[in-house]
């Protein structure tokens, strides 16, 4: 009886090492945390909107000044998704933009005309490009832990590439 309950006991012990050494090779497969990776995509809608809210009334060419509503409309779009998915899973959404972005917005802010258009067209391409780099690692197999939001990041990479192949070509 003994050495049974001996056996049980080993069994125990070696079946928790076995699922700690999982979680801790699972924890570190990951590339990003599943709030990171909302809280880098909110602070990319936040920005965009607030952006193309600037260019529909300060940029002086009508291409430019369709593509900024676009912006608002389809990055508007984006932050509603990423809010309920992100409250389903018990994540937080931010409304206020990072040092970076307000420094890029500021700068936007204080140009008119075809100077905005020029500036908003760089800022345009480098925000895609930083976007469309950080859905692409997100949408991997290791990118973020959670499968929704390795799904969003997915089924968003062709609508991003498309806003950024049209930023490059304003």
């Amino acid at each position: 009886m003994k050495l049974n309950s001996k056996v049980k006991m080993a069994s125990v012990l070696l079946l928790l090492i076995v699922m700690i050494q999982a979680c801790k090779s699972d924890n570190g497969s990951y590339q990003m945390d599943n709030q990171a990776f909302v809280n880098q995509i909110s602070n990319i809608n936040n920005f965009q909107i607030a952006a193309g809210s600037l260019g529909k009334t300060k940029a002086s060419s009508a291409v430019t000044k369709q593509y900024a509503d676009r912006m608002v409309t389809e990055f508007t779009n984006h932050n509603t998704e990423i809010k309920s998915l992100a409250s389903s899973k018990g994540w937080t959404v931010s409304s206020s933009l990072e040092t970076e972005q307000q420094t890029r917005l500021t700068a936007l802010q204080v140009l008119n005309g075809a100077a905005f258009d020029e500036e908003y067209k760089q800022v345009m391409v480098s925000s895609h490009q930083e976007a469309l780099d950080l859905f692409n690692t997100s949408s991997g197999n290791n990118g973020v832990r959670d499968a929704d939001l390795r799904n969003y990041a997915a089924n968003k990479l062709i609508l991003i590439k498309s806003q950024l192949e049209e930023a490059q070509a304003l």
